[in-house]
This record gives C-alpha cells, sequence and structure tokens, in this order.
C-alpha cells in the first residue's frame, strides 16, 4: 500500500541538507535496546526499475558500533544491516500521486550489547555499585552501494564525487537490574566464628609446624607458638571481611 508523503513538507530538510541524496533523518534507542533508524527521501532511481520497488537495485548497508565507557570496554561494530533484506520503505509521492523519491527505516534489538548493573549490600550495610551504569554510545554509519557493489555518488558543494553516506550517534541506555543483598550474614550476638572453622584449623596446623615444641626443639617455639595460634582467629576473619565481624585485639 502506498503511503502519501506530501513532497513540499519535505523540501526545507532536504534543503537544509545541501546536496547529500543519503541522510539520516533520526536514530533512536529506546531503554529495552530496541533501536530505530530512519532516513531523509533518497532518489527513486536507486529503488525503481521500471516504476517498481527494487530492494536490490541499491543496498543501505548500516553498521552500528557500540563504543567504550569509562566502565566498559569498545565493542566494535556489533550489527550490520542491508535494505536488500531489512526494513521498510515508503514511497514519497508528488501532489499528482506519483512516487518521486523512497524513505527506508529499520528497526533492530541492541540488548544484548547494553550495560548492565545493580546495587549491592554487604553485610556491613553498605550499598556499592557492581556492573556498569553508563549508557553507551552507538555510531550509525550507513552507506549506500549499487548491485554491482560501488558506492552511489554525487557531486558535493565542493565539485567532487564522493560515496553517499551519512552518520549519526544515539545512546544506548544502561539495564538496572534487581538488587543483591549479602547472605550468611553474623547478626551481633551469633555465631562469632561465622564459619571460619576449617581456616583456623589449618591456620593452627602451620602453627605446629613452623613451631615444634619438645625434646630437641628450640624452647623459644613455646612463646611463638602460642602467639602464632592465638593470631589465627584474627587472620582468619580478615580473610572474610564481609561475613567476618573483626575481633577485638587485632591490629
Amino acid at each position: 500500500m502506498r503511503t502519501l508523503t506530501c513532497l513540499a513538507a519535505l523540501l526545507p530538510a532536504l534543503a537544509a541538507a545541501d546536496t547529500s541524496p543519503l541522510l539520516l533523518a533520526g536514530a533512536q534507542i529506546d531503554a529495552t535496546g530496541t533501536t530505530a533508524v530512519q532516513t531523509q527521501p533518497m532518489p527513486k532511481g536507486w529503488f525503481s526499475t521500471r516504476n517498481v520497488l527494487d530492494r536490490t537495485k541499491t543496498s543501505l548497508v548500516t553498521r552500528l558500533a557500540a563504543g567504550a565507557t569509562t566502565c566498559s570496554a569498545d565493542q566494535g561494530v556489533v550489527a550490520t544491516l542491508s535494505s536488500v533484506t531489512a526494513g521498510n520503505f515508503t514511497e514519497v509521492l508528488n501532489p499528482q500521486d506519483r512516487t518521486v523519491r523512497y524513505v527506508w527505516d529499520t528497526v533492530t534489538d541492541l540488548s544484548p550489547f547494553q550495560n548492565r548493573w545493580h546495587h549491592y549490600t554487604g553485610c556491613d550495610g553498605v550499598q556499592v555499585v557492581l556492573g556498569c551504569p553508563e549508557a553507551i554510545p552507538v555510531t550509525f554509519t550507513i552507506e549506500a552501494f549499487a548491485k554491482s557493489g560501488t558506492c552511489q555518488t554525487y557531486v558535493n558543494d565542493l565539485g567532487q564525487t564522493v560515496c553517499a553516506a551519512d552518520q549519526a550517534v544515539a545512546m544506548l541506555p544502561a539495564v538496572q537490574e534487581a538488587d543483591q543483598v549479602a547472605t550468611g550474614c553474623v547478626e551481633e550476638g551469633g555465631d562469632p566464628s561465622c564459619g571460619i572453622g576449617p581456616c583456623e584449623s589449618a591456620c593452627t596446623q602451620s602453627c605446629d609446624a613452623a613451631f615444634p615444641v619438645g625434646r630437641g626443639a628450640d624452647k623459644g617455639n613455646v612463646a611463638l607458638l602460642k602467639a602464632c595460634k592465638e593470631a589465627c582467629p584474627c587472620t582468619c576473619k580478615y580473610e572474610r571481611p564481609a561475613r567476618c565481624p573483626q575481633p577485638q585485639n587485632c591490629e
């Protein structure tokens, strides 16, 4: 079904676009990662054979590249679309109801590339942000290629023959996931070992091996062994600070 578009209403936009026949009218990304891109009206001849739409005559190749943020890496090109198989063409009609130009638009899903983050509350009650809460800049680059593989060209304001292309940037929002809270925390007055029994056992065994006592052993080992074993609770609790309250007299 043909869509009637008033050409007069499009003339200001075309005038502002200089002489380029390929310009993006917009690129938008919503909170779910759904991405929409649309061109301004383009030459009928690029997409028409005997006055009938021919998608294969010119391929609009659109590449979407996800850039870096301060907390996520550059992902490079994450999607490549071709108008031969993707998107929709809308006819632009003149007052005589004749097709004079075409507009192309398409939608794609970038949700797999969104940054994700959540709040995490530890046993100490402190809430921190885990993941990356920043929106990603996505660069849309569109080029037009004839069926032969050569680019569609035009003569710019400097008199140069150049390939038709355009570029736009939109932000891919980060996704906030469910908050998380540490589990297995030791409540005040609860088990002071906070699950470090195996650690303390291994620690005391190490002390026994390091400072043997008895016949033939250095007499000074008695005091060293005692100090070593007394330090084991502190050593083990420091290894699990998120779950273990720090004991008194631990430096």
